[in-house]
């Protein structure tokens, strides 16, 4: 018999009260997500890419898409975040520009 493998164990953190994640997701719902080391970005369902800290706090917004975000990437130095959506677009953004 071949040992049981131990299922990996997450650690996770609610966003802080008083976030900016309940009053973006009041109108619009979630779709994606991808995490780097400094930031969290979310995509939604109205094409919108939000950069939040790990509080969820709203840093930063793009108008990416004009349909559903389906899928965000960092660059491997943290200053870019690209998404691609329904829409056929492939967007590439700058995060601190």
């Amino acid at each position: 018999m071949e040992a049981e493998e131990d299922e990996p164990r997450l650690k996770y953190q609610r966003f802080a009260a008083g976030s900016s994640v309940p009053e973006i997701l009041k109108d619009d719902a979630a779709s994606c997500f991808c995490v780097s080391p400094k930031l969290l970005a979310m995509g939604t369902h109205n094409g919108n890419v939000h950069l939040l800290d790990f509080n969820g706090n709203e840093i930063k917004r793009f108008q990416a898409h004009s349909m559903t975000c389906n899928e965000l990437c960092f660059d491997s130095r943290g200053e870019y975040v690209g998404s691609c959506s329904d829409d056929g677009t492939v967007v590439v953004s700058a995060l601190y520009s």
